[in-house]
């Protein structure tokens, strides 16, 4: 893993958004809201993270995550976390964890390990549409936001916070490159109820 250098937490905001607003699954929680507060996607897909207000709206417009109400996915999560901007090789990514959440865990065969979910895939032991089509669009030639990974250190387990199809997809396309992501830190990682 390389790293860049620290980012503000509402860099991870914002690419956080950035990842969700078109997924069929939370685009209804993002979009709405934006309409409802009289603003547009522009917010989103073009931040500026200089103003406080933007930054502010969407940190608040995250809260169908559960973030900054310690619920849903953000229960339990620690609030002294370190971001940092990084680019992850292929090993790092095998070797990083998924949440702890059942589609997750199944599709690893019990490990949460995002390598044994490739080679279960690629062996058909498992099928997942999703990550079939992002696979797909990798290989098209398709950029997406960068992925969030945390852990209690860079140089220790890391466990997805967003962008699981992501990864997962672009390890099957068996692209070699790296991928772009933000790394969050905490020793308090372990608190994290999907830890």
């Amino acid at each position: 893993m390389k790293v860049f250098g620290t980012v503000p937490e509402e860099e991870m905001v914002s690419e956080f958004l950035k990842a969700e607003v078109d997924s069929p699954s939370y685009r209804q929680f993002i979009l709405p809201s934006l309409k409802n507060g009289g603003k547009d996607r522009s917010i989103i897909d073009s931040p500026n993270l200089l103003d406080i207000t933007e930054n502010d709206y969407r940190a608040e417009l995250l809260g169908y995550r559960g973030y900054k109400k310690n619920l849903f996915l953000f229960a339990g999560f620690p609030s002294n976390m370190q971001w940092q901007s990084a680019s992850m090789t292929r090993e790092d990514l095998m070797k990083a964890k998924y949440l702890k959440c059942p589609p997750w865990i199944e599709l690893s065969g019990g490990s949460r390990i995002v390598g044994d979910a490739v080679h279960r895939l690629r062996e058909g032991k498992v099928t997942n549409a999703e990550v079939s089509r992002v696979k797909d669009l990798f290989e098209a030639g398709i950029s997406f936001p960068r992925v969030i990974v945390v852990g209690n250190s860079i140089q220790g387990e890391l466990i997805i916070l967003e962008g699981h199809k992501r990864i997962t997809g672009f390890l099957m396309a068996g692209l070699e490159t790296e991928m772009t992501g933000i790394v969050g830190t905490s020793k308090d990682i372990s608190n994290w109820v999907f830890y």
